[in-house]
């Protein structure tokens, strides 16, 4: 069993590591004003892991990260501009 959890793990890891590896050199193509203003808008997003108490954030090379990856994912990669990170919308679906 452990074995075919190990498969998927390499497969994933091997099909994201080229996008955050890309992702990382092209931070470092970022002049430092820029950079600068990626981590001001981190510090106004909340992580998505522990510890979630609203004092913590990411950085501001995690959210450029974040940004790169996603629109790779679309299809669309190339450097993002910096955007401070905004909530998504509350919504429920109710299914009869």
């Amino acid at each position: 069993m452990s074995h075919s959890i190990t498969g998927v793990a390499s497969a994933i890891i091997g099909s994201v590591l080229p996008g955050i590896i890309r992702a990382l050199a092209a931070w470092r193509t970022l002049d430092q004003a820029t950079q600068t203003l990626w981590h001001e808008y981190g510090k106004e997003a909340v992580p998505h892991k522990p510890p979630i108490d609203n004092q913590a954030h990411i950085s501001g090379q995690n959210l450029f990260v974040s940004a790169y990856h996603g629109f790779a994912t679309l299809g669309d990669e190339h450097i993002p501009t910096p955007q401070r990170f905004v909530k998504f919308p509350p919504f429920a679906v109710k299914m009869e």
